[in-house]
């Protein structure tokens, strides 16, 4: 197991639209110095209904939840547990983390600091190809490849999150430049230059300045960007992250790289 603090995390949620979709359960399991040293599974009222199609796949209804505590009362506690951590998942880049700092933004909280994001989907596609047929590359698939045993805990947070433990450890074993946490971090396709989640701002890898990834204006330093381009992706079908990052470009606020 790696040695640095990484916080392996699941999120069972109202539905599954990731900009705007709350948290129902979360469950994490804490290592460092390559052993598991806290965990915990929360259980929140979502402040909102429940999608049906949601509750057919982790149990829970809008009746279950209505008398729990918000994700407000739990904010800090939270904080502390993911800030300045890496944070593994399968697919957790663009769902989980998505969600989680939404939740920190609605509760009035800054969003804890992600030393990398390690998504094991991205690993499992590293290694083996995108998926040539549905079911390819779930969890329950990574599971089975790597950890040799079916996987039938599925949508239940914590048996999630102690799923993707057993994918490490059985990746580490068959891939062993995995341990190599930065090798990880490449395969995974998520190395801190991204700066909103779809990577359409990215940090310069050599300046480390904030450009625009892609587009009219690719490789450019944002501010040089003229303001009616960032009034232009307020109005289209961008993602709320990005549209903020936008946002603040038009007050003169650029993003700042935290290495």
């Amino acid at each position: 197991m790696w040695q640095e603090r990484i916080v392996f995390y699941d999120l069972e949620t109202t539905g599954v639209d990731p900009d705007t979709c709350r948290i129902v359960q979360m469950a994490y399991i804490i290592y460092d110095v390559g052993e598991a040293v806290a965990q915990d599974t929360i259980t929140l009222n979502p402040c909102q209904a429940i999608d049906p199609r949601a509750s057919a796949v982790h149990g829970f209804k809008d009746s279950d939840v209505a008398k729990l505590e918000k994700f407000s009362v739990k904010a800090q506690e939270l904080y502390a547990v993911f800030n300045n951590t890496y944070w593994c998942g399968y697919n957790n880049k663009k769902f989980d983390n998505v969600i989680l700092r939404r939740e920190f933004d609605l509760s009035g909280f800054k969003p804890p600091h992600c030393l990398g994001t390690l998504d094991l989907y991205k690993c499992f596609v590293h290694f083996h190809g995108k998926p040539i047929k549905r079911g390819t590359r779930t969890l329950q698939a990574c599971h089975k490849h790597y950890a040799g045993v079916e996987f039938d805990g599925a949508h239940d947070a914590l048996a999630d999150v102690e799923a993707v433990v057993a994918c490490v450890r059985g990746m580490l074993v068959s891939h062993p430049e995995l341990e190599d946490i930065n090798k990880a971090l490449k395969y995974s396709n998520t190395l801190e230059l991204d700066i909103d989640n779809i990577g359409f701002f990215r940090f310069d890898a050599q300046s480390k300045k904030p450009t625009v990834a892609k587009g009219k204006y690719a490789r450019i330093h944002m501010n040089r960007i003229p303001v009616w381009y960032y009034k232009w992706i307020l109005t289209a079908s961008f993602p709320q992250d990005t549209k903020k990052i936008a946002l603040n470009a038009i007050k003169g606020v650029y993003p700042v790289y935290r290495a």
